[in-house]
């Protein structure tokens, strides 16, 4: 990542808000980790590396809640609910 540190918040991109925001939300090595819509806004590879760090995350017992409109990170869902008609279903 490209440093960010010298920008002003306008401008960086809103993929580089989207892995500065990742990065906080573990920073304090939360036990449950609830993201909203986590891949919006990335390039093919940051998707990819978020979606692996997500991965890696509930492989280490975390829990990871995440709505998503992202159909590669549908995939790699251990559990999917989806809204119809403004009402929960799966499971």
């Amino acid at each position: 990542m490209k440093n960010l540190l010298p920008k002003r918040p306008k401008e960086v991109s809103g993929g580089e808000v989207r892995r500065v925001s990742l990065v906080r939300a573990l920073a304090h090595n939360p036990s449950l980790i609830a993201l909203d819509e986590p891949t919006a806004y990335l390039d093919w590879e940051a998707t990819e590396t978020a979606i692996g760090l997500l991965q890696e995350l509930r492989e280490e017992g975390k829990t990871v809640v995440v709505p998503t409109h992202d159909p590669e990170l549908i995939k790699v869902a251990d559990v999917l609910y989806s809204l119809r008609y403004g009402r929960l279903v799966g499971g």
